[in-house]
């Protein structure tokens, strides 16, 4: 990154999760070999390795606005519900 600064370039870098080894760098903006003016800012995106793994779950029907779902409930006027 010292390097960019001796000519004029200011670097932003940014971790995404990849499948490279955390700490490699995975992308460069603009593509290396491009001319960029100077002063100007060039984008660095290191791995942060690869993302971790998302825990089970259960689905969830959060789409239902009637009554919960189960047995009928007897009311003590002798109604069922």
């Amino acid at each position: 990154l010292a390097v960019l600064g001796n000519v004029g370039l200011q670097a932003d870098q940014r971790s995404e999760f990849s499948e490279s080894p955390a700490g490699t760098v995975i992308r460069v903006a603009p593509a290396i070999g491009t001319e960029q003016p100077s002063p100007g800012r060039v984008l660095i995106v290191i791995s942060s390795g690869p993302a971790p793994a998302l825990p089970d779950t259960v689905p969830v029907d959060t789409t239902s606005s009637g009554p919960p779902v189960g047995p009928p409930v007897i009311s003590l006027s002798g109604t069922t519900t």
